[in-house]
């Protein structure tokens, strides 16, 4: 997989991450779809789901985030391209000593099943990301299947080198073999939850955004950690033999191998873990 910075392993190291707590903060009072925060040198800054265009939110803590946050359009798609339309999930990314926002887009002509994953470069890192005047369009992912349907991409530090995570229709299957997402004929109903509680008396939960992570420090096993919300609705019947908590590959193993996988130990009530 090649993109901006590929060849150089590792993100900048300057990104400092506060002392974890579990407090649960609302941080805006309007619908923020598909949020992605980061924190870089006391500021805190969020992407989300705009539609149109690509905006950042910054401010020096989360604490009344939105009224206290900077917010700037950083770029916008021009007319009647391939990422024109439905811009979707954008992620503000420091990686090799310049900025860069991850996000899925559509050709407007072509609607949803176009959704493919674009780039756009900022400035220097060690600059402010807010600066409209320093993003420019890079281009389309590289290395990934030119008809796949691909959204919700992410990019992970991994056995010093980058990858990249995203959800996509599987492979082989073509944009237009999907159907529509508003058509009931094409869906169908999956036979187990994606992902179980740790504990027997939870009901399972339902499927959210997955985040490839390593639980243990470089080396360790990873993880395919999902946020997942409660759906008492699926059946306990259906539940896979799954539990949250499902290890990944020890350090050293390839984490596409699907046999390097194993099921781990207990696991978050809120957030299933699944590999």
């Amino acid at each position: 997989m090649s993109f901006p910075g590929h060849n150089v392993p590792g993100q900048d190291s300057h990104m400092h991450q506060p002392a974890y707590n579990d407090h649960i903060l609302t941080i805006t009072d309007r619908s923020c779809p598909d949020p992605y925060v980061i924190c870089d040198k006391g500021t805190y800054y969020m992407t989300f789901t705009v539609g149109d265009r690509i905006e950042i939110w910054a401010a020096d803590s989360l604490f009344e985030f939105e009224k206290r946050a900077r917010k700037e359009c950083v770029w916008r798609p021009p007319p009647d391209k391939e990422y024109s339309g439905d811009l979707w999930a954008p992620e503000l990314h420091s990686l090799h000593d310049r900025w860069y926002v991850y996000f899925a887009a559509t050709d407007p002509k072509h609607g949803n099943k176009s959704h493919r994953m674009f780039v756009v470069a900022g400035p220097p890192s060690s600059h402010d990301p807010l600066d409209s005047s320093k993003w420019e369009f890079a281009g389309r992912l590289e290395g990934m299947p030119h008809d796949q349907w691909a959204i919700d991409g992410t990019v992970i530090s991994l056995h010093g080198g980058l990858c990249f995570v995203y959800s996509g229709w599987p492979l082989g299957t073509k944009s237009d073999e999907s159907g529509h997402p508003l058509s009931p004929s094409s869906w169908q109903k999956s036979p187990f939850p994606l992902i179980q509680a740790a504990r027997d008396d939870t009901p399972p939960y339902g499927p959210g955004h997955g985040n490839f992570v390593s639980v243990s420090g470089p080396g360790g096993p990873e993880s395919l950690r999902r946020r997942a919300q409660r759906d008492a609705r699926l059946a306990e019947d259906l539940v896979p033999d799954l539990e949250a908590g499902s290890a990944g590959p020890e350090g050293g193993d390839d984490a596409d191998e699907v046999a390097a996988w194993d099921r781990g130990e207990g696991g978050g009530e809120e957030e299933g873990v699944a590999g």
